[in-house]
């Protein structure tokens, strides 16, 4: 906004996004594991949410924010590393989109495709997953960065936009234009338990400076600093 906008730095002010209350760790392996099931989910598996298009529609022009082929060419390189993880890909159409721009059967080996999850039930997924990874261009908050990490799900996310100021020291950050750099964050992540497991408790302890009442709250501070005589 200061940048393009010549907007007054004074008179900004942040006020941030958060999960929904249902991002939380499940204990209950019931459910995690009907959910499983229901999208035939690999034991253990890297997750990632991805889009391709504009919306949910197909005859809009497609999102190259979403940084999908990168993605899937660190996962190869991943996998040349010995990396033995499967990629759940969540998201809709994200298939046919690479299919379209050149990915075929051998470049797709062990990446498993679920479409669209409800948002209501996308929860268990981040809470099945060894590890997630966003990897897209840009992120002006970074939502599914802020899921993860209010699941214990350990992360991995880029360099650019707000995805640095949100996690800070909770995730670890790769360049998303760089396939070598995802492969060796996902390899390092794939390698260390206890890694994983220092990320996870980092995650939920950051996850806890977004809520909604707490954006609530910064708002009505700005709405009656303006109305306050």
């Amino acid at each position: 906004m200061v940048k393009y906008g010549h907007v007054d730095r004074r008179k900004v002010a942040l006020s941030f996004a958060a999960a929904a209350p249902h991002f939380k760790v499940i204990n209950e392996q019931a459910p995690l594991r009907a959910f499983a099931e229901q999208y035939r989910l690999p034991p253990k598996f890297i997750l990632t949410v991805a889009r391709a298009y504009h919306s949910g529609h197909d005859r809009l022009p497609e999102y190259p924010g979403g940084n999908n082929e990168t993605l899937l060419c660190g996962y190869r390189k991943y996998r040349d590393l010995g990396g033995a993880l499967p990629l759940v890909v969540v998201g809709w159409e994200i298939e046919r989109y690479l299919r379209k721009h050149g990915f075929d059967d051998a470049a797709l080996e062990g990446v498993h495709f679920t479409g669209f999850i409800p948002n209501s039930e996308i929860v268990k997924a981040y809470n099945l997953a060894e590890f997630f990874i966003l990897a897209t261009l840009y992120e002006s908050f970074g939502l599914p960065l802020v899921e993860a990490l209010s699941t214990g799900c350990p992360a991995i996310a880029p360099t650019t936009g707000a995805c640095p100021e949100i996690a800070q020291d909770a995730a670890r950050y790769v360049d998303p234009l760089s396939p070598d750099a995802i492969a060796q964050a996902m390899f390092a992540l794939t390698s260390s338990a206890e890694l994983r497991q220092q990320m996870r408790s980092a995650g939920l302890e950051r996850a806890k400076e977004f809520t909604w009442l707490k954006t609530a709250e910064r708002t009505l501070a700005v709405l009656d600093s303006i109305v306050t005589p």
